[in-house]
């Protein structure tokens, strides 16, 4: 069963969260709104489960929640992702050097506009969406001596407060995004025998939700049957297994395989008639 257990991540800005890991509730769940096709649930819920997860929240965006994400999967499903081509050669790309690449060539961008006495700040998206909106580059909402920003909030709560900004505000917010745009950058490549295909990369909302639903893409099926075997072999009961992290449950597995493994290596061995004693009698 996994204890609260911590671990750095680091994030936008050169700063650093504290973060837990997923357990396999998580990652059924997870696995649930994937394979349903439910792109919108399947982001609020990754975007409320960064608040869930990270030990101390500062006004964090989607680049950050991204970075949290994806270093979730790498420490607990693996630190590569595999991908094929078309014509099925498969590619390992580095979760780390996807990381490293983003960090590197991620600019912080913001701008300030203004509107009967509501100032508005604005940089990288805030929300996990699956397809780009101005409407999340709003980071920080000011009235008078009042500051909320919306990093800090989950998704329903910075939801209240961004339906309820003035038009002329939104109209201005529009108008100015321009001056948020990130570069272009080539974040990996996928290999064939012929050729390769290179990933152009431009920080845009959906461009991260497509990522971290490839990284955390499992098989639901597995998941269900990886329960079946921790309750029916092992005797963990489904709800201490679905806190426990997906790394325990295979290395428990693992154990259990190997134990069946030798016994079975055992029981050929003794069945076999010893050598030089022939046949057995028919």
């Amino acid at each position: 069963m996994s204890l609260d257990f911590y671990y750095p991540v680091e994030i936008t800005k050169g700063r650093k969260v504290y973060c837990k890991e997923i357990t396999n509730h998580h990652l059924i769940t997870i696995q649930k709104f994937i394979e349903t096709s439910d792109n919108e649930l399947l982001c609020e819920y990754l975007d409320n489960l960064v608040y869930e997860l990270v030990k101390e929240v500062n006004n964090i965006n989607c680049l950050d929640k991204f970075l949290i994400l994806i270093n979730v999967r790498k420490n607990c499903l693996g630190g590569t992702l595999d991908l094929v081509s078309k014509d099925k050669t498969k590619n390992s790309i580095s979760i780390s050097y996807i990381e490293k690449i983003i960090l590197d060539n991620y600019e912080d961008k913001n701008f300030t506009v203004e509107y009967n006495g509501i100032k508005v700040t604005c940089g990288f998206p805030v929300k996990i969406s699956f397809f780009n909106s101005f409407y999340d580059c709003v980071n920080k909402i000011q009235i008078e001596d009042e500051k909320i920003f919306l990093g800090n909030l989950t998704y329903n709560e910075s939801e209240q407060y961004l339906e309820n900004l003035p038009y002329q505000l939104l109209k201005k917010i529009k108008d100015n995004t321009y001056k948020l745009k990130q570069k272009t950058v080539n974040l990996f490549e996928i290999r064939n025998e012929k050729d390769s295909t290179k990933y152009s990369f431009s920080f845009k909302q959906e461009e991260l939700f497509s990522i971290l639903k490839l990284s955390l893409s499992d098989s639901l099926k597995n998941l269900l049957y990886y329960e079946y075997i921790c309750s029916s072999k092992l005797h963990i009961p489904p709800s201490d297994y679905l806190k426990m992290t997906p790394g325990e449950t295979k290395i428990v597995i693992k154990h259990l395989t190997d134990e069946i493994k030798k016994q079975n290596e055992r029981q050929t061995q003794s069945s076999t008639p010893p050598p030089g004693l022939g046949q057995p009698m028919q």
